[in-house]
């Protein structure tokens, strides 16, 4: 097993308490030393952890990672992967699965996905949930036999991508319900009700489950010892948003939950647990030109022009980046915005925001029917202007320009 992280670690663990004996290699030497202690198997380098078994699984943090574990370059795989069955248990983008699928396989070896849902603690008491794609139905079995020790439960999804797609929209539920978790508390706090008295009621109903009970304990403790880290979560924003838009679906919550944890992010608090986002809510109550900017796209991303045009001032102006003026007055505004709301794919993803004082800068992603009526994914960045809570002008440069599916 390759990865001893927050998830890692406690899944080793597990494996090593049912007896399975599995040799284990981190890329940071200092995890190895509570297993080295318990007489665990450790190989000294990934080159020899792959040699030395005819089975791997991987939990590591992200994409970038695994491949760099499996030593990918050029399409295929450094590593001797022939008889080898590779599990990867990361979440991560559904294409770069596909691309480490053909590499292994193209080396002689077999690639299956086993993405799992839970985050440190289900992870420490052997609750996650497993997914599992790729293989043939008889190594998906064996795998699925393998992860018992970690798992309450695991699902056969079929070809490979099939167990991260799951993943994402499972994801989706998980990052928008804590959303709406911690803004339940900050209705609360306004509304001058006890956060444990919030809390307790949440529990006794019927919305109650681990997750709701474990993140309103974190809120009302303001204790953001991680078990999910911000930046994790933001990251699994991004691929669920990003695989969203592939398929031209809509997902309005997980926008502006993608906008929340981003916040945190950038404010430092990508190490906490995703339960802090709660502190956005009052941050963002602090800056009023966010808000307007944040408000205004959240409109574009529902096509309500008229909740759209209310975010603007009468004597708007909009340029493009060479400070071509594009509309100017509201009216200008209305009808530009009116045609692209007409496109029902059209929908803009915030990548990064930043603001000081009454200046707002966003990038963005914007998908959009192109010209050729194929789905288009442009990179954007606007900057806004805003006075008295309405923009009053805004500048926008488009970057590249590429064809979903390309």
């Amino acid at each position: 097993m390759a990865g001893l992280g927050k998830m890692g670690g406690p899944m080793a663990s597990r494996l090593i308490d049912a007896g399975v004996d599995p040799m284990l290699w981190t890329r940071d030497p200092a995890k190895l030393a509570p297993f080295r202690e318990r007489g665990a198997r450790i190989a000294a380098t990934n080159t020899e952890l792959f040699a030395a078994n005819d089975i791997v699984l991987l939990m590591l943090a992200n994409d970038d990672a695994a491949d760099a574990v499996l030593e990918m370059e050029g399409g295929g795989s450094r590593l001797g992967l022939s008889g080898k069955l590779v599990v990867n248990m990361g979440t991560g983008a559904p294409q770069r699965s596909l691309d480490r699928e053909t590499a292994v396989t193209s080396a002689g070896g077999a690639y299956v996905e086993a993405p799992v849902s839970g985050s440190r603690a289900p992870a420490e008491q052997g609750q996650l949930v497993a997914m599992v794609a790729g293989g043939s139905e008889a190594q998906r079995r064996s795998v699925r036999s393998l992860v018992e020790p970690m798992c309450s439960a695991s699902f056969d999804a079929g070809a490979i991508p099939g167990a991260l797609t799951l993943k994402l929209a499972v994801n989706l539920f998980l990052i928008t319900t804590v959303a709406g978790l911690a803004e339940a508390f900050h209705l609360g706090e306004r509304l001058g009700i006890e956060p444990g008295l919030l809390r307790d009621v949440i529990a006794a109903g019927p919305m109650a489950s681990a997750v709701s009970t474990g993140k309103s304990d974190k809120i009302v403790a303001a204790d953001f010892t991680p078990q999910a880290a911000i930046r994790d979560v933001h990251m699994n924003c991004r691929l669920v948003a990003e695989a969203a838009r592939g398929a031209g679906a809509m997902t309005p919550l997980l926008d502006d939950s993608l906008t929340l944890f981003a916040d945190r992010e950038r404010r430092g608090d990508g190490a906490l647990d995703m339960a802090s986002v709660v502190r956005s809510f009052e941050q963002q109550e602090a800056n009023g030109a966010a808000a307007c900017v944040e408000r205004q796209l959240d409109a574009y991303n529902r096509r309500d022009l008229d909740a759209f045009l209310a975010c603007w001032a009468d004597d708007a102006v909009i340029r493009a980046a060479d400070g071509t003026i594009l509309a100017c007055g509201k009216e200008a505004i209305a009808e530009r915005h009116r045609r692209r709301f007409a496109d029902q794919r059209l929908s803009a993803l915030l990548i990064h925001r930043s603001s000081a004082g009454s200046v707002v800068v966003d990038q963005e992603r914007v998908f959009r029917t192109g010209a050729d009526g194929r789905l288009e994914d442009v990179e954007v960045v606007g900057v806004y202007d805003v006075i008295d809570g309405k923009i009053s002008a805004a500048r926008f440069s488009e970057g590249g320009r590429r064809p979903i599916g390309e």
